[in-house]
């Protein structure tokens, strides 16, 4: 293609011009400035710019409407093609939808009176507007070259070339291991021939790479280049996000840590951030159930944003942050079995345990959500200090009633149900436990002691840490060898063992101070033994640590020839060192 005419560029998103193979194979547009013997894409990744291959056969497209006209990514993935306009007909390109909220420049009243198609599809110039029910929820539309979707930048998929060999082996291992325990995606959707988004295809490998044997084969830096891959495309994804880069970033907060040292999951809050307003722009948080969409889009919706949910309020429990959802700005409805998909991608029913487990720890986290709202802002801290032991009392039975018929609705049935090899349930049980020590702490630290409520509740404060003591000395190798929830579960751990040094320090009897010191004597213990097959205790185990120093007025050293906390934190966040 040495002619004036290659030379001369090809214009952005023209369908007149011939791409060359590797964008055609990538199905990306093929961006050549005039005077570049090579395109973008191949520039970057350094490969010579070819035109050997014919082109693709097309069919024709019927026009169909919203409902029909969904692909395997759905009708309202946020990044989609357009449906037909039967007045200025398809738009070339892929476009990005963002949902129209009630107070933006955007007004849905005004939105509301476009002149919508057959499709429920309005389309003038660059914007366009969709309209997924009558009576509202609509969603505008730009091509994605207004966002820059692909920059220069974006990292190359050859990062995931040495797990390429592997890929059957390695998705066959995250539906068994992975997928039993975070029932997140639809298997159906991964059946052969089907096309796989990059970056989730990559997350599904980092999670899947550890309970592969055949991945031992793998070079030694493809667990650190697959995951470089995912860390580098998911803030670009964020500005052009679709559903699959929602759940890859939903997976991708599970990714397996190789190192455990003091800080708790540095950056997930930030994360957890950035994913919430993925989900928002989505519409995630607006209930799809009278959407004109199928069934299985509308259960995916909801499983993204309970998936969403769920991670929001347990890591503001775990890092002491606010949450960054409020219950009055979503109303999707709580998750059913229903919503999960039922079968795995070999065409086997799903365990009924693992869409229970899934279900539950939403209901659960409900729960907690509320136990946060009444206990850990900052406002019902400065409220709780004015009450009366009486309503603190009144407060922690409403709670008590809350956990008592969670687990009778949700846990009972699965202690009675065995039907899969690999016991994904601990995750649920020690979030369950850590539920309730979250609320005794609440309340214990509202009541100075020593009256009756306070000595009833240490009681049962003393029976939920058993319970999570029997949990970890008991763990078996189908509890062992499945997924857990992380960094939730690595967390919750560890707030256990914060709790029993918080019950030593408030000791009053010399019976007590025995008690807790030998419950903590014998946590640490049973931590140090697991965390050397079990990598879901080693935070708690070094966490232990930090705070047995902490508790017997020790201090660690610093390592010689580094900056002194004291100054590092005057520095970082601008206070005067003579302040402190």
């Amino acid at each position: 293609m040495e002619t004036a005419a290659a030379l001369a560029g090809r214009k952005y998103k023209s369908r007149k011009e011939r791409p060359c193979d590797a964008c055609r194979r990538r199905k990306v547009c093929c961006i050549r400035e005039p005077g570049d013997e090579a395109c973008s894409l191949c520039r970057m990744q350094h490969t010579v710019c070819r035109y050997d291959s014919g082109p693709t056969p097309r069919r024709r497209r019927p026009t169909t409407n919203i409902a029909s006209a969904s692909s395997s990514t759905d009708a309202l993935t946020p990044v989609q093609s357009v449906p037909p306009s039967e007045v200025s007909g398809p738009p070339t390109g892929e476009w990005i939808s963002q949902y129209v909220g009630l107070s933006g420049d955007q007004d849905p009243f005004v939105l509301r009176h476009c002149h919508f198609n057959r499709s429920n599809y309005y389309k003038s110039g660059d914007w366009a507007c969709l309209r997924v029910r009558s009576d509202g929820a609509l969603f505008t539309l730009v091509p994605d070259s207004h966002l820059d979707a692909r920059p220069p930048h974006y990292p190359p998929s050859s990062l995931l070339d040495a797990a390429y060999p592997l890929h059957h082996s390695l998705l066959a291992t995250y539906f068994e291991v992975v997928h039993t325990s975070y029932p997140l995606l639809d298997p159906s959707r991964f059946i052969k021939g089907n096309k796989i988004d990059t970056p989730l295809l990559a997350t599904m490998y980092s999670l899947a790479k550890p309970y592969c044997p055949a991945a031992a084969a793998l070079p030694a830096d493809a667990a650190d280049n697959i995951n470089a891959f995912v860390f580098q495309v998911l803030p670009i994804e964020a500005r052009s996000p679709r559903l699959e880069t929602i759940e890859a970033a939903l997976l991708f907060i599970h990714r397996h840590t190789t190192i455990h040292r003091a800080p708790t999951t540095p950056g997930l809050y930030a994360e957890i951030g950035l994913l919430t307003g993925v989900c928002l722009d989505a519409g995630l948080n607006v209930d799809p159930s009278k959407w004109d969409l199928s069934q299985c889009d509308r259960s995916r919706r909801k499983r993204l944003w309970w998936a969403l949910y769920i991670h929001d309020k347990w890591s503001a429990l775990g890092l002491g942050r606010p949450s960054y959802i409020h219950d009055d700005d979503c109303n999707v409805p709580l998750l059913s079995i229903d919503d999960i998909a039922v079968s795995t991608v070999a065409g086997e029913p799903l365990p009924t345990t693992s869409s229970r487990m899934f279900v539950a720890m939403a209901a659960l986290t409900q729960i907690l959500s509320m136990l946060l709202s009444h206990f850990y802002t900052l406002r019902a801290v400065n409220s709780l200090a004015q009450a009366s032991v009486e309503e603190m009392a009144e407060l922690g039975r409403y709670f008590e009633q809350q956990l008592s018929g969670f687990y009778t609705e949700h846990l009972l049935p699965l202690i009675s149900v065995s039907d899969t090899l690999l016991d994904p349930t601990g995750t649920l049980f020690l979030a369950y436990h850590t539920v309730e020590l979250v609320l005794y702490r609440a309340l214990l630290r509202s009541m100075a002691p020593p009256n009756y409520i306070s000595t009833q509740l240490r009681t049962r404060a003393k029976q939920v840490v058993t319970s999570i003591s029997k949990l970890l000395e008991n763990l078996q190798v189908t509890r062992l060898r499945a997924f857990w929830w992380s960094p939730m579960s690595r967390i919750n751990f560890a707030i256990a063992g914060g709790f029993m040094f918080s019950m030593l320090l408030s000791s009053i009897s010399d019976e007590d101070v025995d008690y807790w010191s030998a419950e903590i004597s014998r946590y640490r213990r049973l931590l140090d033994m697991q965390s050397m097959t079990f990598d879901t205790a080693k935070l708690a185990a070094a966490r232990m640590s930090l705070l047995a120093t902490v508790s017997h007025g020790g201090r660690p050293e610093s390592a010689g020839g580094s900056v002194d906390p004291k100054q590092a934190f005057c520095r970082d966040f601008g206070v005067e060192l003579n302040t402190l």
